[in-house]
């Protein structure tokens, strides 16, 4: 077993089975890589995710009982458990999404996983750790774009990552040079490997872009969760349900 294996229940068993001085050394060695110590504002994971989504920044939806709201820095990355913020509540349920498409993406490679050791193998990255309700080029921070595509290839190790509204984003010449910079992912946000049209939307052509990375596959989502059509719940649950027949099966 490895904590990076394909298989969902390997790498839990994996992080759950090391001893204290490794999962320290793990933890530590990641944490090191962090823009922000210990870890970034708003991006909670393990460190083995299975599934990684990347957004371009935390939003602008938190929690109202929340007094503090600004670029407080997160715990280090979880090791066997789930991150205590991939839980957290936010207005525009942002994160109930996030996690029901987790669970829907590891449960097809290890179908009796619960919950919580879905979450355990879960985690969430952002491109900026600004609080900010639109997606534009001006939320993105150089060095986050710089930093995530290493991380994600020599530590993270995601089978899926999952980019939510950032399609547009990504094609900027400024961003895009920022993310080619370490050489970690060679990818052309122009030209996908795979297109796939969404089919449960009439309304607007959507598709599903997929690319192959390192340690399996890149997945850019029609449009961010909490945008429209994905406003409509039964949508986002439609759009997480086709990518796993047609994306992830197999994998």
């Amino acid at each position: 077993m490895s904590l990076w294996s394909s298989i969902p229940r390997d790498r839990l068993n994996s992080a759950r089975q090391i001893s204290e001085s490794e999962r320290k050394r793990v933890i530590g060695e990641i944490s090191n890589t962090s823009p922000m110590e210990p870890w970034p504002f708003g991006m909670p994971t393990s460190v083995n995710p299975f599934v990684l989504t990347i957004g371009p920044s935390p939003g602008n939806s938190p929690n109202r009982t929340d007094t503090v709201l600004n670029k407080l820095a997160y715990s280090a990355p979880t090791c066997g458990i789930p991150h205590e913020k991939i839980y957290y509540e936010d207005t525009k349920r942002f994160w109930n999404k996030a996690r029901h498409l987790y669970q829907s993406i590891i449960r097809k490679h290890s179908g009796d996983l619960s919950i919580e050791e879905c979450m355990s193998i879960s985690g969430n990255l952002n491109f900026g750790v600004g609080l900010f309700g639109v997606a534009t080029v001006r939320v993105i921070e150089k060095k986050y774009a710089e930093w995530i595509p290493m991380v994600t290839v020599d530590y993270l190790k995601p089978r899926f990552i999952i980019l939510l509204g950032l399609n547009t984003i990504l094609k900027d010449r400024e961003v895009n040079n920022w993310i080619s910079s370490s050489g970690h992912w060679n990818i052309n946000f122009n030209k996908p490997d795979e297109e796939i049209q969404f089919e449960g939307y009439e309304k607007k052509r959507l598709v599903y872009r997929v690319w192959k990375y390192r340690h399996g596959k890149i997945v850019m989502w029609p449009q961010h969760p909490s945008r429209s059509p994905f406003t409509n719940n039964s949508i986002w649950e439609y759009s997480v349900r086709e990518a796993t027949e047609k994306i992830v099966k197999g994998v």
